[in-house]
């Protein structure tokens, strides 16, 4: 059943080599890129940074996100967020320090 599979068992079985699997993740990437094309497009960053749960899926995805990207005019740069299980305390931390200025 569907329902009672989550997406770190679907990578799992990705990196196993599951077919079914791998597609799943590719499709993300082409699907995200999609999403994301008008967005970079629009306010032409150089860099962008993939962060989130699903950052720790990238070794995946990151080959179809890439291609879907190609043509964004002065996109340098994508990469996975550093220090994914860090993160949010991190954000916190300069959130509240930003605040108490």
């Amino acid at each position: 059943r569907l329902d009672e599979i989550d997406v770190e068992q679907i990578a799992d079985r990705a990196r196993a080599g599951e077919r079914a699997a791998r597609r799943v993740f590719a499709d993300l990437g082409t699907a995200l890129g999609q999403f994301l094309t008008p967005w970079l497009r629009a306010f032409g960053p150089t860099c962008l940074v993939v962060g989130g749960s699903i950052a720790r899926s990238w070794d995946i995805f990151e080959d179809s996100l890439r291609a879907e990207l190609g043509t964004i005019p002065g996109l340098r740069t994508v990469t996975v967020a550093a220090q994914l299980e860090d993160a949010p305390i991190l954000g916190a931390a300069y959130y509240a320090a930003g605040r108490q200025q």
